[in-house]
């Protein structure tokens, strides 16, 4: 992309004057969520003063290339910066002994790669072949650089896209899948850790996925000649592709997920947990210690009763290697911020902030890289253009210039045109195609008919928006409804699109300190879910669909804590506000609604 012009047209385009909004006796914006500033609010709610940092400047880049796709937390190292940097360096030696110390694969037993593979013919045995390589990377690197949470970390993987059978053809896998806890369950097990004497800890698995065996099909695995034992060249002389078995279920095995899952479903089970059910995976319950357990891949989150919870990890950590557990920190890439504060009744309830302000600075700096550099962000109150429905494809006029009314349907309709004879109506059609298909030919081309209209932004916009729609999901719902919109143009990206999608980044730069936050002051026999639906008639100017959303939260006299929130385009035209209303109903029932009742219910 030229360093100039992107940003300008969209900037230009992006006028206008902004929708009126609900304000409070300060003129400041009411947000449709719970959500304060940044700020000193421990004392009292009713009074929290805007602290907000001056930044002058951003964080200096951690390198002058950005990966090609998002990576969300960890940023990758490359073999240079592994070979100057000690650090890294360490990282990696220490990752190769620590798999060497497990057995994760068998070294007592070194065989030819074609040995294997001709007795594996011989007896008609079903086996795979597969490589190690080892990768570095620095998680938290958005966090500053004195953050103690900022570390470099080594990871040896199995590389799962280069895996042959004993006939050097792809291999076929169980392929079971795995289903990793959902954001909502985390934010459930929040709220259930700040009910009044109970408290949220979190610990990692150590290497979760070697702590379970791999099954299946034998798998022989073939070293970086770096990492070979210089001791194999004088004792295995006659070995020219030395394998070694694969004993345990290495990162990047295609079924390594499928198996640490049931390893832990199994051993977690046995220690008196119940699972929550189909719609709550690796979501788990200990009735007689009252502890609510998510697990997602190798994180655990734990919640509950404060004199419960040591007790709660003990029997996790009788068959799970676990490292010692922390109190609530980063989860998931989200900044959890656990506190107290004064409400306006007078009693004090306990907290839970989630915080991605240096995550979304980072999408904004991303999106400045792409655009060209020169983006000048304004402060807007909306992530929303202001738009017409009279300026949609549904609301302006069929044609343009004279036209006629018919008296029975009232419908207006170009003149019509009256031929001296049948030759010049079937010449009109015969000219018409000709410049029809004359058209056709001159838009085409490689990669089939272009669009007339093609914004700037379009091949970069999946990058900025997944960037964007993880943070929204995770701790800022109101920026849903602006992204899942853009999101379903990427295909026909426009330049309208680029106006929608600068207007998106400058809410996002303006409101970047905004943080979601949930309260809970009551006993938990004073709580309950509540599920809001609603739908914009009609809000896609452009196909004229509703879009529905839900918010669902606990409730309680003293408690407000966000579990869910959701934005989808309905898949249908709805002929009036209440048919979208209907339909947003029954898709918050469906989709969070019952699932709820099997949650809260326990």
């Amino acid at each position: 992309l030229k360093h100039r012009g992107v940003a300008a047209v969209a900037a230009l385009s992006a006028e206008g004057d902004s929708a009126p909004q609900l304000r409070d006796v300060d003129q400041d914006l009411v947000l449709a969520m719970p959500m304060v500033p940044k700020g000193d609010y421990k004392t009292d709610f009713s009074k929290c003063p805007d602290n907000r940092e001056k930044k002058t400047k951003h964080r200096s880049k951690n390198t002058p290339r950005r990966f090609p796709f998002n990576a969300l937390v960890a940023r990758p190292v490359t073999k240079k910066e592994i070979d100057r940097n000690p650090k890294a360096q360490a990282a990696m030696d220490a990752e190769w002994n620590r798999l060497k110390e497990k057995n994760v694969w068998d070294m007592s037993v070194v065989r030819d790669l074609k040995d294997v593979a001709w007795q594996a013919r011989e007896k008609g045995k079903e086996i795979q072949f597969g490589w190690l390589f080892g990768i570095c990377v620095e998680k938290n690197s958005e966090l500053p650089l004195e953050n103690k949470s900022r570390k470099y970390k080594g990871r040896v993987v199995f590389q799962g896209n280069r895996v042959v059978n004993q006939n050097w053809d792809v291999a076929v896998f169980q392929d079971m899948g795995n289903s990793p806890a959902t954001m909502d369950a985390s934010r459930a097990c929040d709220c259930y850790g700040c009910i009044p004497t109970h408290t949220v800890q979190c610990a990692d698995a150590e290497q979760a996925y070697i702590q379970a065996d791999l099954k299946g099909n034998e798998c022989w695995i073939t070293l970086p000649p770096e990492q070979v034992p210089a001791i194999w060249k004088k004792k295995y002389p006659h070995i020219h592709s030395p394998v070694v078995r694969l004993v345990k279920a290495l990162c990047g095995h295609p079924d390594s997920g499928s198996f640490w899952e049931e390893h832990c479903d199994i051993r977690v089970r046995a220690q008196g947990f119940e699972a929550m059910g189909v719609t709550w995976p690796s979501t788990y319950f200990h009735p007689e210690l009252k502890l609510f357990l998510v697990i997602y891949v190798d994180d655990f989150k734990l919640s509950g009763p404060k004199h419960n919870l040591e007790k709660g990890w003990k029997l996790l950590m009788t068959d799970i290697q676990i490292d010692p557990p922390q109190p609530v920190g980063l989860f998931l890439g989200c900044v959890h911020e656990m506190g107290k504060f004064k409400l306006p009744s007078g009693k004090i309830a306990t907290s839970m902030t989630y915080n991605m302000e240096n995550f979304l600075i980072q999408c904004t700096e991303r999106y400045n890289d792409l655009a060209g550099g020169n983006v000048r962000y304004k402060k807007v109150p909306t992530p929303f253009l202001v738009e017409d429905a009279k300026d949609g494809p549904a609301g302006t006029p069929a044609a343009k210039g004279p036209c006629c009314e018919c008296p029975w349907c009232l419908h207006t309709f170009p003149p019509p045109v009256v031929h001296k004879n049948i030759h010049e109506l079937d010449a009109l059609k015969a000219y018409l195609a000709k410049m029809a298909k004359k058209a056709e030919d001159e838009n085409s081309g490689p990669s089939g008919a272009k669009p007339a209209d093609e914004g700037k932004m379009g091949k970069h916009a999946a990058c900025i928006l997944k960037m964007c729609l993880y943070a929204a999901r995770m701790a800022r719902v109101d920026l849903l409804r602006a992204i899942t919109h853009l999101a379903c143009l990427i295909t026909r990206w426009t330049s309208e699109c680029d106006r929608k999608l600068y207007r998106l980044m400058c809410y996002i730069h303006s409101s970047h300190h905004i943080r979601m936050v949930g309260w809970v002051g009551d006993e938990n026999a004073q709580l309950q879910p509540h599920l809001f639906a609603d739908a914009d008639f009609a809000g896609c100017a452009a196909t004229q669909r509703s879009t529905s959303g839900l918010h669902m939260c606990i409730r309680g006299p003293n408690t407000c804590f966000p579990i869910s929130g959701q934005s989808k385009r309905q898949s249908c035209v709805s002929l009036s506000t209440p048919e979208a209303e209907i339909v947003a109903g029954h898709f918050a029932l469906k989709m969070c609604g019952l699932p709820a009742l099997d949650l809260w219910h326990v």
